[in-house]
């Protein structure tokens, strides 16, 4: 349960355009768990995709370069990079002592959120995502965007 929100935007490159430059928010749960997110087209460098702290270690995604190689046609070998921000993270896991082990990361379904909506739709079967679960997310999203317009002030999401 997300009990409040801090974020803060930033404009200071892309002003013809409606996203913020740099954003950061920061959720508190209830318990003094916190995430923080981090997105920004003006970092020189990348921090990695996510991390994971806790008391026994750690868990790191790894940016990645997925990328398809195929021919056309005419026998052309052609080469599609994807966005880093669409592949899957690279995971490594932290122990403790400092020791690192790559993680192998299952492939995931193709298309899944249309296989889920053919099954709900065809057979009844539920939905991962639920109408609930997508009106919290917006909620926290709302409360960020109150947040940053109003210098970083906590905002607590509706129930």
């Amino acid at each position: 349960q997300v009990e409040w929100v801090s974020a803060t935007a930033h404009k200071r490159v892309w002003h013809d355009v409606t996203n913020a430059d740099h954003t950061r928010v920061l959720l508190h749960f209830a318990g003094g768990m916190e995430a923080e997110f981090t997105a920004s087209d003006l970092a020189a460098a990348r921090k990695p995709k996510f991390y994971v702290l806790g008391t026994q270690g750690a868990l790191v995604g790894h940016w990645r370069q997925e990328r398809v190689v195929s021919r056309s046609p005419v026998g052309l070998v052609l080469e599609d990079r994807f966005a880093v921000s669409d592949a899957p993270a690279a995971l490594s896991l932290f122990a403790p002592d400092g020791s690192e082990t790559a993680l192998s990361v299952a492939a995931a379904p193709a298309q899944p959120f249309h296989r889920e909506l053919a099954d709900q739709l065809l057979s009844g079967q539920p939905m991962s995502v639920t109408p609930a679960g997508s009106r919290r997310n917006i909620a926290v999203m709302q409360a960020a965007t109150r947040s940053a317009a109003d210098g970083g002030r906590p905002v607590a999401p509706p129930p």
